[in-house]
């Protein structure tokens, strides 16, 4: 990963979820129900997409809401700052083409 990647990645870390994270703490406002026994998988309904089925607009969209009815406005209130990264590092086509990624030549 690049530098200027990584530096992109503390940025939003140190700007936006951090502050977050900050404020979730003074509300003493968990993320994980650490309380509940077992497994914490959810089973999806049938009518919903998968992943891979949704649009990178779908996908941001539905973790907004996601958070916004688990009561974590904070959190949903970053997804557009989140989505905007995403974007930013989203590797190029060009880049991808001719590159070898790391761990697959790790593998070998």
């Amino acid at each position: 990963m690049s530098s200027t990647k990584e530096e992109k990645i503390a940025a939003f870390w140190k700007n936006n979820l951090n502050p977050v994270s900050n404020a979730l703490k003074d509300k003493k406002k968990k993320l994980l129900d650490k309380s509940r026994v077992g497994s914490s998988w959810i089973n999806s309904s049938e009518e919903s997409l998968e992943l891979e089925e949704l649009s990178f607009d779908e996908v941001f969209e539905k973790l907004r809401k996601r958070f916004q009815d688990s009561g974590f406005d904070d959190l949903a209130s970053q997804v557009p700052n989140l989505k905007k990264l995403a974007q930013e590092l989203k590797p190029q086509e060009e880049d991808t083409d001719n590159e070898i990624d790391p761990y697959v030549y790790m593998m070998h």
